[in-house]
């Protein structure tokens, strides 16, 4: 998307089903099942964290009248 419009047509229903269908074969056997209390592990990234921080640190400084 650029200024609010796409730069290419959209996928076709049946991509959309194949795309799916690929990145649900992806995860773990009980995670496609939908088990009750399946776990999943999930790590935020270092630079994640320190985006965040930033993004915190410069909040702060708005926050703050000059």
């Amino acid at each position: 998307m650029e200024h609010g419009r796409r730069l290419r047509a959209p996928p076709s229903l049946d991509e959309i089903r194949s795309r799916a269908k690929r990145e649900l074969e992806r995860l773990p056997e009980p995670l496609r099942r939908l088990e009750p209390g399946t776990t999943f592990p999930v790590e935020v990234a270092d630079e994640l964290v320190k985006l965040a921080a930033e993004v915190d640190r410069r909040a702060q400084q708005q926050a703050i009248p000059s």
